[in-house]
């Protein structure tokens, strides 16, 4: 299975350099990518997603 590489960007510099995530499936990125933005709904935040 591809591993996804989540990569956060936000003008938070702790969002920013803190929420780097490697996850195992596209599920658990929807899962993370809703707990974070649900998190930090107050902020801009992009999430970038790659396959590694």
């Amino acid at each position: 299975m591809d591993k996804i590489k989540i990569v956060i960007a936000d003008d938070n510099s702790f969002i920013r350099e803190g929420l780097k995530i490697i996850l195992s499936s596209y599920e658990e990125v929807c899962v993370k990518f809703f707990s974070i933005r649900f998190k930090y709904r107050d902020s801009k935040t992009l999430f970038l997603y790659t396959f590694v």
